[in-house]
């Protein structure tokens, strides 16, 4: 007796789980010296919806009370030193880093960080790290990131002017935003520069860089990393659903 064969076709429209691109791009330095403010202003810098935006500082006593873009305040992700806000709703505003007491020397930078459409950014928890010393080789210990997209910025705090070598990265990580104090005696000076590293794929990177002026410095990093807040659609020919898939 012949047997009935029963075939099942599952037919897989979209299937989709690449990793979205991340991007950074700058959006500006302040600095002061002037030894009468306890505020620094990055001004007008303007994010688009799902941004991350992180700011760097460098200053010389007592401690950042707030950090904010317009309305909203940024966290502190480690030694004070980086601060982020993720998932912004698109607009213009002020940053502005206000410290506990007037400053002889400050600087910052800021920078907006997509993580691709469909997508926001997060700090990756526990991926932070710092070093402290005096030398022309600054580098903290490294850290691992815990996801396979994620960014690395770092901040590189010098006792120094502005005209010091800037040094280069190490790492294959790229050199961002740098600005600082002149004038006086040198080691009356703050300089913060940038550096950050974009990957694809879960790595331990550390933040170095070598042939920097010989000064004190401190340098912070943290990782941030993708959000999916999307997922992808599988269609049989029983039903619809949605599966998501974790990035």
């Amino acid at each position: 007796m012949p047997m009935a064969l029963k075939i099942i076709v599952i037919v897989l429209l979209s299937l989709s789980c690449s990793w979205a691109a991340i991007t950074r791009t700058a959006k500006g330095t302040a600095t002061d010296k002037v030894g009468t403010n306890n505020t620094l202003t990055v001004a007008s810098v303007a994010l688009n919806s799902g941004d991350s935006i992180i700011v760097g500082v460098n200053y010389r006593t007592g401690s950042v009370t707030s950090v904010v873009w317009g309305a909203q305040s940024l966290a502190n992700d480690s030694q004070a030193v980086v601060y982020s806000l993720h998932n912004v709703a698109a607009g213009t505003n002020d940053v502005v880093v206000t410290f506990s007491v007037d400053q002889s020397a400050m600087a910052m930078f800021v920078a907006a960080v997509n993580f691709g459409a469909g997508n926001i950014g997060a700090k990756d928890v526990g991926s932070t790290d710092n070093a402290t010393g005096t030398s022309t080789t600054p580098a903290d210990a490294g850290i691992a990131t815990n996801v396979a997209s994620e960014i690395f910025i770092g901040a590189l705090d010098t006792t120094g002017p502005s005209g010091d070598a800037a040094g280069t990265w190490s790492n294959s990580w790229s050199s961002g935003q740098r600005a600082g104090t002149t004038g006086g005696s040198a080691t009356s000076n703050s300089t913060v520069q940038e550096g950050y590293k974009i990957v694809a794929a879960t790595e331990t990177s550390q933040a170095a860089l070598t042939g920097i002026t010989s000064r004190q410095w401190f340098i912070q990093h943290v990782t941030y990393k993708v959000v999916a807040t999307g997922g992808a659609v599988i269609k049989d020919p029983i039903g619809f659903g949605v599966v998501p898939f974790p990035r």
